[in-house]
């Protein structure tokens, strides 16, 4: 059967456990693909997260001390349908996954009290070498990444255009000689970096 919760002023979840009733547990640094469907009811006007956390701490009530977000998606509304949600990542702690429903801060959180998700067959799994991670850098900073099966698709992000400057695109080194040519997840592990020239107006 679905589990379900309801956001009712506080954030609400449960932790993924074993088949033989332990708690799940990721290892930092090893990569992960989680996937959950999901389905909401009542309240219509109702503005909620619900997210895939990362957290060492053991208590279920305590995982607003969270120390990775690896999923969140904005729940609005009442669907009649269930959903898939699905996302990669690589562990920055070694911990538990929780499951949670809150508000949206951005909003009256009284829109969100009451409102209702039914979250179905969760799974997580441990990705082997095929896949490997991008990590996309401006100048020094870091400000994404993503993690794919080689060869597989990727879609590069887009920057915020710096006042003065145009965004022109990914390069493999940071000096921004060596463009990246593929729309394609290498056979390795990346690093991008954001490249700019100045506008002419």
């Amino acid at each position: 059967d679905p589990f379900y919760f309801i956001y009712n002023n506080n954030s609400n979840g449960f932790s993924l456990v074993n088949s033989d009733g332990s708690r799940f547990t990721v290892i930092k640094g090893q990569r992960y693909k989680i996937k959950f469907y999901y389905i909401a009811t009542e309240t219509e006007s109702a503005h909620s997260y619900i997210s895939a956390i990362v957290s060492s701490n053991i208590e279920t009530q305590n995982v607003n001390n969270k120390q990775q977000v690896v999923l969140q998606k904005a729940v609005h509304s009442v669907s009649s349908d269930w959903y898939e949600i699905e996302a990669t990542f690589e562990a920055n702690v070694t911990g538990y996954i929780y499951i949670t429903l809150s508000g949206r801060n951005s909003t009256n959180e009284t829109n969100s009290r009451y409102h209702t998700v039914f979250v179905d067959n969760v799974s997580v799994d441990l990705l082997d070498d095929n896949y490997v991670k991008v990590s996309y850098y401006d100048g020094k900073t870091l400000k994404e990444s993503s993690i794919g099966k080689k060869n597989d698709k990727i879609e590069l992000p887009i920057l915020d255009v710096k006042t003065g400057y145009e965004f022109i695109g990914w390069f493999e080194d940071e000096a921004c000689t060596k463009p990246v040519k593929e729309d394609v997840y290498p056979s390795e592990d990346m690093k991008y970096y954001a490249g700019y020239e100045m506008a002419d107006y």
